[in-house]
């Protein structure tokens, strides 16, 4: 409610200037804001709106910095500005401010922004990059800045070394030597002492390093709560988001149009089941509350007894599933009373033979390292048959293990559906 003014002047609203450039179309009831605040905030939107229009990406990194300490409207700029064509790249240790800041048409992530890591810590990295150049290691940038281990390891889990060349597993594994090479080497520096590596040498020219161990990176999903953990939301992508063009034709309502749907109407959605909670009637009857979540939304979820006995085995923290239910519509507040829960898809493979073990010995090395809750199904064409892949209980879909084995065996013969 309030005064709708349509175009803005630099002038006071009287009648001759409202006839110009200002048309005042209602009032509420009777009562307005005075004339000159009407003006000004007339003139405030319209700068507000021009900002946005032609300057989109530095419009939406300063609206973010001004809500940074907000859990809640935090996530709804985000995904506004991805929706708008507008790319989110996560905290980068070369590029990253205590603000939120455009690079190249693309909003970098405030390093301040990160759990753990105060404005205090990423003033003093700022201050050390731009007066002694870019960070080239991890080894370097500890030997440039002194913090601690929880600080590191929240930027490290949150993505700020990437672009150093060394994958986040192999970082936090090599941590805790790094660091304490560090502290001995400026300890030494502290106290001018020479050791046997700079011994008739200059001693800027030859410090020692230490090298990271090279070790497999953590899976997608994995690197995605991370940056969940450390950062409050996901903001390079969703878990869920690899299993979208499987379950498209599956489900009837996705969760974002929920709120639209009308009271009782049964659906089947789909997405990533997080806040799992499992709690007693007062009969003493098990039943379960999680959440469905996409990208895009999130549904809040109720299992009653009779349907959480059929099916309390797919409930499960961090698993997709297909959700069948009826929506509950009270007021604003909507909810969906889960009937069933499925799997979303299944991964096929199909297999010259059992006897082939060779290539069962390294398609059991890709699955093990993608542990998760999609069965994996084997399809051996000497015997056409089917059977779950020994030693695998279920795996996580990840885009670059699938690809991998779909080198392996062809890409028709690793299908997931």
């Amino acid at each position: 409610k309030g005064v709708i003014v349509r175009g803005c002047g630099e002038q006071g609203v009287d009648k001759k200037s409202a006839g110009e450039g200002f048309e005042l179309l209602k009032y509420f009831g009777g009562y307005g804001f005075n004339k000159s605040h009407s003006a000004a905030y007339a003139l405030v939107s319209y700068r507000t709106a021009w900002l946005k229009a032609h300057y989109p990406a530095e419009f939406m990194a300063a609206t973010m910095t001004s809500v940074m300490g907000d859990p809640d409207k935090l996530p709804k700029y985000i995904e506004h500005s991805k929706e708008n064509g507008i790319e989110i790249l996560p905290p980068d240790i070369n590029e990253s401010g205590e603000k939120f800041r455009v690079v190249g048409g693309k909003i970098r992530y405030a390093m301040a922004a990160v759990k753990n890591v105060g404005r205090e810590a990423v003033r003093k990295i700022v201050e050390e990059r731009e007066a002694n150049g870019k960070y080239t290691s991890f080894s370097n940038f500890c030997e440039r800045i002194a913090l601690n281990r929880k600080m590191l390891e929240n930027l490290i889990r949150c993505g700020a070394f990437d672009s150093l060349g060394v994958n986040r597993a192999s970082l936090l594994a090599s941590m805790d030597k790094i660091l304490d090479f560090s502290k001995r080497l400026s300890s030494d520096k502290d106290n001018d002492q020479l050791s046997l590596f700079d011994f008739g040498f200059n001693v800027q020219e030859s410090t020692p390093t230490v090298e990271s161990e090279q070790l497999r990176e953590f899976p997608v999903k994995d690197l995605l709560d991370m940056e969940k953990e450390t950062l409050g939301f996901y903001v390079s992508g969703h878990p869920f988001d690899i299993y979208e063009p499987y379950v498209s034709r599956k489900i009837s309502c996705p969760i974002e149009q929920l709120l639209e749907t009308s009271n009782n109407t049964e659906v089947i959605c789909a997405g990533l089941m997080t806040s799992v909670i499992q709690r007693y009637t007062k009969k003493g009857d098990q039943m379960a509350n999680f959440h469905l979540e996409n990208s895009r939304a999130a549904i809040r979820c109720t299992v009653f007894p009779k349907a959480y006995a059929d099916c309390r085995q797919m409930i499960m923290e961090g698993a997709a599933a297909l959700v069948k239910g009826k929506v509950k519509a009270d007021g604003g507040n909507v909810e969906l009373m889960v009937t069933d829960v499925l799997t979303p898809c299944k991964l096929y493979i199909r297999i010259p033979g059992q006897s082939d073990l060779a290539i069962h010995d390294q398609l059991r090395t890709y699955l093990s390292a993608i542990p998760g809750h999609i069965p994996v199904e084997a399809f051996y064409a000497d015997s056409k048959l089917y059977k779950p892949f020994p030693g695998i209980s279920g795996v996580e879909l990840d885009k670059k293990t699938l690809a991998s084995m779909q080198n392996f065996m062809g890409a028709d013969n690793v299908v997931v559906k």
